[in-house]
């Protein structure tokens, strides 16, 4: 969130610190693409958040981790 002083950077900004677990903070995810959308292109934003999934390895479930929710599908031919 850095350093914006805007009401809404600092609700996030006291959510994210205040969140009790990795889950908590794993499904804010969509809530901070939504205010990095708004300061840098949508591209770029989702690389940042995407860029977090590392940090959430061993401490959400695996199946939240992948990208439907499950083990990795086949793709059609």
């Amino acid at each position: 969130v850095g350093e914006h002083s805007n009401w809404e950077a600092e609700q996030l900004r006291h959510r994210l610190l205040v969140a009790e677990s990795a889950r908590a903070l794993w499904f804010m995810r969509p809530e901070l693409l939504s205010w990095l959308c708004r300061e840098v292109d949508e591209r770029v934003a989702m690389d940042r958040i995407m860029g977090l999934q590392p940090l959430f390895d061993g401490l959400v479930e695996p199946a939240l981790l992948s990208p439907r929710g499950g083990p990795p599908r086949q793709r059609r031919r």
